[in-house]
């Protein structure tokens, strides 16, 4: 006899660059967990590929089980607003995140929901493996403390939480008022410290849990001037909320400027320093 879905929404947004193949292989981890989730919620952020639409419109009576809230924006509005507009249809007491693209172990939820019980946790995500075109083939590995304490002093420096990786309550994202989409790139990490200042307390669980797919230029996007905007605001608004002092907010904002403004085969090299290579 199968056991019950757990009480998770996974939360998920698809755009008009996501592939077919990338969809079904992350809608299909999601389908084949051990631990299945209770509802399913994908925001279609603007128009998407016909042939990704008829596959999702088929799922719901292949799951009868899982309900399905699929929801329909008309114009490509960025993952914070697109995210934002898909936590009002979650139901569940519990939201997982996971992008497009990516690929979730079948044991995910099941090992991540029963650590934030057993921790009386509010956040918990998982280590993050990094694939090229076979999840089963990773190329390193993004490293997040397991104890609150540690995540929250590494969040000062720079985003360890791995965001599509986490299992989070949905209260935290009422008492935060969700994702502020004024914060660009980097709404994960915004919206991690704004968590921590509400008393929400995070963990992870150190086994690679979800693998997320590298290409398509994801990282040589990440530098230039027109990110170290979003980076400026965030770390100003982390020291006056009084999650950093004076010498963290400017010290990680030079680093952050300087491996931003370096050039994409310099900067891989430095990427080295915050994965684990396989």
């Amino acid at each position: 006899m199968d056991s019950p879905n757990l009480p998770i929404s996974v939360l998920l947004s698809i755009y008009i660059g996501d592939q077919l193949e990338f969809v079904r292989g992350a809608v299909n981890s999601i389908l084949s967990q051990s631990g299945k989730p209770k509802q399913l919620v994908i925001v279609l952020d603007g128009p998407i590929d016909q042939e990704v639409r008829t596959f999702l419109d088929g799922l719901p009576t292949k799951y009868p089980s899982i309900e399905f809230s699929i929801i329909p924006q008309c114009e490509n509005c960025g993952l914070a607003s697109a995210l934002n507009e898909g936590l009002k249809y979650v139901k569940q007491p519990y939201v997982a995140r996971m992008d497009a693209d990516d690929v979730s172990n079948v044991k995910r939820f099941e090992e991540q929901f029963a650590y934030m019980k057993k921790h009386k946790l509010d956040v918990v995500g998982c280590l993050q493996g990094d694939f090229y075109e076979d999840p089963n083939k990773i190329v390193a590995i993004k490293k997040c403390p397991e104890r609150h304490a540690d995540i929250k002093e590494a969040l000062k420096w720079r985003a360890v939480v791995s965001h599509p990786s986490i299992i989070a309550k949905k209260k935290v994202f009422e008492k935060c008022s969700g994702y502020r989409p004024s914060t660009g790139n980097v709404e994960d990490h915004d919206l991690f410290v704004r968590a921590i200042m509400n008393g929400f307390k995070f963990g992870c669980v150190q086994e690679v849990l979800m693998y997320v797919r590298l290409g398509n230029g994801q990282r040589e996007r990440r530098g230039g001037f027109r990110f170290l905007k979003y980076d400026w605001h965030l770390r100003h608004n982390m020291y006056r909320s009084g999650f950093t002092n004076i010498f963290q907010f400017l010290t990680s904002y030079i680093l952050v400027s300087c491996f931003k403004l370096t050039p994409f085969r310099i900067r891989k090299f430095f990427y080295k320093f915050v994965r684990v290579s396989q």
